[in-house]
């Protein structure tokens, strides 16, 4: 395990260290302690508070403690804040699958740096057939979106986007998809857009993610995985500035709506 995990943190210091904070304004590296769940055994790049790790090999070893559960999360854990990966979780062979899942991770340990607060999912009507069928709309509303040839198919096919969303929302007024999304969905955002696979090759990916989803269900815990990177790098070509905006406590679709009601494209909305 010791000589693969020295290769996993030097390859997320070697993201990090590429990114240095320019997306978020906040280096997303530190620590991370990988758990082996049959054993509980933990691998970390650096010690705790308690000096209860062991120095091997370059590495720090210990036992998780009985009493905490095992997730891909951030962590606190004697004085330190984690990043947390199960290791039967990492994906030797995809290298850009590996990395995604890293700096997911690594997102949710910062995010509280960020102002962006953690959140469980309140959208069992995701779960349900009328709330699945709008998600489902917007899936492929999405999909057609990051696949339009020029910006007038993609603005129109954007706002089907955002009115079914927005009409979704509405239906179903006690939900939470919002700030859920801004959770789930910009640690999933944050791990495309920093695990190295081409940037004009990710949109095609999240458009056959986004088409794959229609053929599944139960999304109240993990729709935003799917709609978060989807408006993030539509965003991306519509607006240098909108992880600002983000910073400052607006959801996806607020600045969305602002950007395009602006334009006169959303004004009916």
């Amino acid at each position: 395990y010791t000589k693969k995990a020295k290769e996993y943190f030097k390859e997320i210091d070697s993201i990090c260290f590429a990114d240095n904070g320019k997306l978020w304004g906040v280096n997303l590296n530190g620590p991370v302690m990988f758990v082996i769940p049959e054993n509980k055994l933990i691998i970390t790049n650096t010690s705790d508070k308690a000096n209860s790790l062991k120095l091997t090999d370059g590495v720090f070893i210990g036992a998780l403690p009985d009493n905490l559960g095992i997730a891909n999360t951030a962590l606190d854990w004697n004085g330190v804040k984690w990043t947390m990966v199960m290791w039967n979780s990492i994906s030797e062979n995809d290298p850009y699958s590996r990395r995604k899942l890293f700096i997911h991770e690594s997102w949710h340990r910062i995010q509280n740096e960020l102002s962006i607060s953690p959140v469980m999912t309140s959208n069992s009507h995701l779960d349900e057939l009328e709330g699945s069928i709008l998600l489902k709309l917007e899936f492929l509303a999405l999909k057609n979106t990051l696949l339009a040839s020029n910006s007038d198919e993609k603005i129109s096919h954007f706002k089907n986007a955002l009115t079914v969303r927005k009409y979704r929302q509405l239906q179903f007024p006690d939900n939470n998809e919002n700030e859920f999304e801004r959770h789930e969905g910009m640690a999933e955002y944050t791990g495309f857009k920093l695990c190295g696979l081409d940037q004009n090759i990710i949109p095609k990916v999240i458009a056959k993610q986004l088409e794959l989803s229609v053929s599944k269900d139960g999304f109240a815990n993990s729709f935003a995985y799917i709609t978060g990177p989807a408006y993030g790098f539509i965003l991306d070509g519509f607006s240098a500035n909108w992880l600002e905006k983000i910073l400052e406590g607006k959801s996806i679709s607020e600045i969305a709506y602002q950007n395009w009601n602006q334009a006169k494209f959303i004004s009916d909305l």
